[in-house]
């Protein structure tokens, strides 16, 4: 799109290998090779405007040219590493398309880096991953934020005389002063225009002299750069904003700052009725950071939807220095700031090249396994369990597991047992003793090794068996998390996470199932509509979001299956239709009569399926 550079791509390669930058600065592995493949970027919206995003062929696509470069079929000049830079949030699907490339990608020794996503600590525990976070292949990143001070400013929002928000919020941007000005709510079919969207009929700013609020997931330089060019004094955005998360090369005096959602909603409400919000935006102060060294707040957090372990790892990704594209006015190189959990991916995806460089012999599974099994403990109880990424403990690592983190699976049954196996492998040149810390109980879960002392010669690899009894898991846990350590002779213990997994079982995820006729004659034009809800959400101090994974619709007659009319797949919780035309399974009219149209809804995290039927009479 004119005007509109897509930035994203740039930043990432600049934390993975840029150099050269002011003071020193330069990416995590600066000697690496960067092969740039594009999977998103400027395209056609549902709106009739344009907006950046991906689709899942794109990026199934951009994988098998990173496995398979020149396409010739031979993947010896695969990339090592392939890092996703973008994700779909609420879709911590471990069986779909992207799900299946991430695991081709990682049997052609390819290891995919992937996001968590951005979608918040209010996200619920299970489900808040993005895609392809969720897949079981994938190392997906979770963001931390380490810095021990960050910017804030007093914010003052009212209505009239009603007060809707007064307190103090991060803050993204360098103002030089202070700000009150009436909030223009900017919707998104304008902003998808670009500058031209800020500007009515008449050639009037429609931003001038206001804080223009921006649509969620609007906020760039470009977006902030095009706003003060119309004359806003201020950008606002829908969502939390991460202080100083927002890139150097703003303009100078343009504060920018993030609102709630929930305050976003009700100044658009009040907008929309003709009542005047105004904003009042007061002097930068510095506060200490309290999330310093943990989970950023806007990380999403895991399961994944079969009760997988996500995100496996944190690091760095907030108010990160890179590059940005272009040049600046005088024709000077521009650097700036970036934040999010593909910032992280980036870091751990640099952190991955240096580890390759050392060990060009290890599998893309053992490159995993290093960076997982020699993250340091950070000790927070938001991070579950999770290591912060360690790259000197990653080069000096002589033992991986395989798989890098453990994932027993749903605990469905009272006393369930249940077994995993673990691959230890001897990435060094030296035979190794290794000690399996076993036996300890993590809420009510008691996990237990076999083989609790190892010989396993230099090259070579062992397996144990790791059994977690669930008998004792405390009613109404939702998941359990711990460690498992690996005491390696003369060198650095390995860390295994392993998580088991409890989902509500009295979620219904298929409910008020109805059919309706819509005409005299269930016909291609009148069809009959198959409704239901599909899918739930668990409310309590850790919701959950249950998805549905297959949803079949199928057709009975007399006690006998026809086939199936439907079938879909990776369903969030919300209502569903279908559309019965009187044509069965092959396409086929069906005779008069009666039917029964049975739904069955199959969830991936190891619960048990649900089935409903409704009465289908053909006149």
């Amino acid at each position: 799109m004119p005007g509109r550079p897509e930035g994203h791509g740039t930043e990432l390669a600049g934390i993975v290998t840029g150099s050269d930058g002011p003071d020193g600065l330069h990416g995590v592995a600066p000697g690496a090779s960067i092969l740039p493949i594009r999977v998103a970027g400027w395209q056609p919206d549902a709106e009739g405007g344009y907006a950046i995003y991906s689709r899942t062929d794109q990026i199934v696509a951009g994988l098998e040219a990173a496995v398979d470069p020149n396409g010739d079929g031979d993947t010896l000049d695969a990339a090592r590493i392939a890092l996703v830079g973008v994700g779909e949030p609420y879709a911590a699907f471990a069986d779909g398309p992207l799900a299946r490339a991430v695991a081709g990608a990682q049997a052609l020794d390819v290891l995919v880096i992937a996001p968590a996503g951005n979608d918040g600590r209010a996200g619920p525990t299970f489900g808040s991953i993005a895609g392809p976070g969720g897949a079981p292949d994938a190392l997906t990143v979770a963001a931390t934020d380490g810095r021990l001070a960050a910017p804030t400013v007093r914010v003052h929002v009212a209505a009239g005389l009603r007060v809707l928000f007064d307190g103090t919020l991060p803050l993204g941007g360098a103002p030089t002063q202070t700000v009150t000005a009436p909030i223009f709510p900017v919707t998104r079919a304008a902003e998808a225009q670009g500058i031209a969207g800020l500007f009515g009929n008449d050639g009037k700013s429609t931003v001038a002299g206001q804080a223009a609020l921006l649509p969620r997931g609007a906020l760039s330089d470009q977006t902030v750069d095009e706003a003060a060019s119309a004359g806003a004094l201020a950008v606002l955005v829908e969502g939390a904003l991460p202080a100083g998360a927002f890139s150097l090369d703003v303009p100078s005096g343009i504060p920018v700052v993030g609102l709630q959602e929930s305050l976003s909603s009700a100044i658009r409400e009040l907008r929309a009725e003709g009542i005047p919000v105004t904003i009042a935006i007061g002097a930068v102060s510095s506060a200490e950071n309290g999330g310093g060294g943990t989970i950023a707040a806007f990380s999403s957090q895991g399961l994944a939807f079969d009760g997988g372990l996500k995100p496996e790892l944190l690091a760095p990704g907030v108010a990160f220095p890179t590059s940005e594209p272009g040049r600046g006015t005088s024709g000077e190189v521009r650097y700036g700031t970036v934040s999010g959990t593909s910032v992280a991916a980036a870091t751990t995806a640099g952190a991955a090249a240096v580890v390759a460089e050392g060990r060009p012999r290890a599998s893309a599974a053992e490159l995993r396994g290093l960076l997982v099994g020699s993250a340091r403990a950070t000790g927070s109880a938001t991070s579950r369990g999770l290591g912060a990424l360690e790259l000197d403990g990653a080069v000096e690592q002589e033992l991986t597991a395989e798989p890098a983190t453990v994932s027993f699976g749903t605990a469905t049954r009272s006393g369930r047992t249940i077994d995993r196996t673990l691959t230890l492998h001897n990435v060094s040149t030296r035979d190794l003793n290794v000690v399996l810390a076993a036996g300890r109980t993590v809420d009510g879960v008691d996990v237990t090794v076999r083989r609790k002392r190892l010989r396993i010669r230099a090259g070579a690899s062992a397996t144990v068996v790791l059994r977690a009894d669930t008998a004792n898991l405390a009613p109404g846990s939702r998941l359990a998390i711990g460690v498992l350590e690996l005491h390696v002779s003369k060198s650095r213990s390995v860390r295994v996470p392993w998580v088991v997994s409890a989902p509500d079982p009295s979620v219904d995820l298929l409910s008020h199932v109805s059919l309706k006729t819509t005409g005299g004659r269930v016909s291609d034009a009148t069809p009959a509509v198959l409704s239901m809800v599909v899918g739930g959400i668990v409310p309590g101090a850790e919701p959950q979001i249950r998805p549905v994974d297959i949803l079949d619709v199928q057709l009975w007659r007399n006690g006998k299956l026809l086939g199936e009319l439907a079938q879909s797949r990776e369903l969030l919780p919300g209502r569903y239709t279908f559309g019965l035309t009187g044509r069965g399974p092959n396409g086929g009219r069906l005779r008069r009569g009666d039917y029964t149209v049975r739904v069955v809804a199959r969830p991936g995290d190891g619960t048990r399926r649900q089935v409903e039927t409704v009465d289908y009479r053909l006149r």
